[in-house]
């Protein structure tokens, strides 16, 4: 069985990507945007993006998706710790329909060094 890190090589590829600035830049410009924290239940409690919601990866992958958007062609930026377990949401959401996904680079580590707004 491989672990996460050998999933989101695996993946890659097939993710499309994102940097924080753009998203900052989508939140600052009320663009609509649909932000999935990844994170566990923990991490959430800890701060997260303004706008998020939260779906942790453990429960996507039991394939709860209950709370995401019916409709399948809505964007959706996913983002976690560092950039990992997004990959691997973001392949599972595809899994499940999604067609318009994308990974926030480096997740909220970068999002917080770049001194962007957090939730706490």
């Amino acid at each position: 069985m491989m672990n996460m890190q050998e999933l989101a090589r695996e993946y890659d590829n097939s993710v499309a990507k994102c940097t924080a600035e753009e998203v900052n830049t989508d939140l600052s410009n009320n663009t609509p945007i649909n932000l999935i924290d990844v994170r566990e239940d923990s991490e959430w409690i800890s701060g997260h993006l303004p706008k998020a919601h939260h779906h942790a990866l453990s429960r996507l992958t039991n394939s709860d998706v209950i709370g995401l958007p019916d409709d399948k062609s809505t964007p959706l930026t996913v983002y976690c710790g560092a950039g990992v377990r997004s990959i691997v949401a973001s392949k599972i959401l595809a899994d499940h329909g999604y067609t318009n996904i994308r990974s926030m680079n480096g997740g909220i580590t970068i999002w917080r060094v770049s001194n962007f707004p957090i939730v706490e």
